[in-house]
């Protein structure tokens, strides 16, 4: 039987996992392929954004904190 901490884990495993699918469901429409990744600047393929799914995930989240908690200064 779970308990509550491991509930709430798994309620935040779940939003976030929402929030990257969101965020690369959306990714498409506002970024526009330039040959190299959005996120890290590495080579991308022409019709890429990001260079591989970690830095579309790292890109999500961060697009998810800057959402939640606006921008730091």
């Amino acid at each position: 039987m779970a308990n509550e901490g491991d509930l709430a884990s798994d309620y935040e495993i779940q939003l976030t996992q929402v929030a990257i699918q969101n965020a690369r469901n959306q990714a498409p429409a506002r970024l526009k392929p330039k040959g190299t990744c959005h996120y890290c600047k590495s080579p991308a393929k022409p019709e890429q954004v990001f260079c591989d799914e970690d830095c579309a995930e790292d890109y999500a989240y961060e697009q998810e904190r800057l959402a939640i908690n606006g921008p730091q200064l």
